[in-house]
């Protein structure tokens, strides 16, 4: 199962010289933990950073790539979390786009998909099959719904079907994969989203997060690494 997430990049924020993941600590948080997030795009970790970038001009910082299968099983999924609380942040667009189709118009609103961290959309169609690396046919499941969209208007092309689009919750998938199932997980891969974000365009989205915002560190919030 970790092979299968080590595909999917993730990325946080680090201390230039020692490598460690930059911690914040938040005083609304339950357990008094603190907190390491880790986002699914280079660029909404750096914009989400920046503020503190400004205040602390005698650390050096950078955005550092993980594979999501290594952080998922090593970090948040250890027996020993050593005081830190763990945040894998979504899209919030992604968020909104999995409430859609959980919820159309014309039905009651979910409950799902409402957290600001941890709860990480998944999008597949089962009918949708990709070249996978050893030349057979793979299930793609994607981060991203556009990247899904695009992938179905592919195929369309080629071959006429109608797509039905599913979205599931990462925790659930991945414990769906751990435990006796009647799909067969190596035939999947995980895609992560295509398009970075542009600084800009990670200000919108935070702008736009309803129901619960997304929680950043602010400039009042103290740090350790």
């Amino acid at each position: 199962v970790q092979s299968l997430l080590d595909t999917v990049p993730v990325y946080a924020v680090t201390e230039s010289q020692t490598g460690g993941i930059v911690l914040a600590s938040e005083k609304d948080n339950e357990n008094n933990n603190e907190i390491a997030y880790f986002f699914f795009n280079p660029k909404t970790a750096n914009s989400v950073f920046a503020p503190l970038r400004k205040k602390d001009d005698d650390s050096s910082w950078d955005v550092s790539q993980f594979s999501l299968g290594l952080v998922w099983f090593e970090l948040f999924q250890s027996a020993e979390k050593n005081g830190v609380d763990y945040r894998l942040v979504p899209d919030t667009r992604e968020l909104a786009e999995a409430q859609k189709i959980l919820s159309p118009d014309d039905a009651e609103p979910t409950d799902y998909f409402r957290s600001a961290y941890n709860e990480i959309p998944v999008f597949v169609d089962l009918s949708l099959r990709v070249q996978g690396g050893d030349g057979g046919k793979k299930l793609p499941m994607y981060f991203s719904l556009q990247d899904l969209i695009d992938s179905c208007q592919q195929a369309d092309a080629s071959e006429r079907y109608e797509p039905t689009i599913n979205v599931s919750n990462f925790c659930t998938l991945v414990e769906q994969m751990q435990a006796e199932s009647d799909m067969d997980f190596r035939n999947v891969v995980m895609v992560p989203p295509s398009q970075l974000l542009s600084p800009d365009d990670s200000n919108s989205i935070q702008a736009d997060a309803k129901d619960e915002p997304i929680t950043i560190p602010t400039s009042t919030d103290s740090w350790d690494d």
